[in-house]
C-alpha cells in the first residue's frame, strides 16, 4: 500500500498494461512519456497519471 523509492508504477493506459515509471519519493515518478518525448518527472498523486489505473512492483 505505502510506495517506496524504487517501487515500479505499470500504468494502465487504455487498456494496455504497459508503461512503467519508477517511483522516487514524495509522490514523484522517473518516466518517459513516449519514444519521442525524454525522461521527465511526474506526479502520480495528481494530473493524468493520478486517474490512470495503476499497480505496483517492488524488485527485491
Amino acid at each position: 500500500a505505502d510506495l517506496r523509492p524504487g517501487d515500479l508504477i505499470v500504468f494502465n493506459a487504455d487498456g494496455n498494461w504497459g508503461h512503467v515509471g519508477l517511483y522516487i519519493g514524495n509522490g514523484q515518478m522517473v518516466h518517459a512519456p513516449n519514444s519521442r518525448t525524454p525522461v521527465e518527472t511526474a506526479s502520480v498523486t495528481s494530473g493524468e497519471w493520478s486517474r490512470a489505473d495503476w499497480m505496483i512492483r517492488r524488485v527485491l
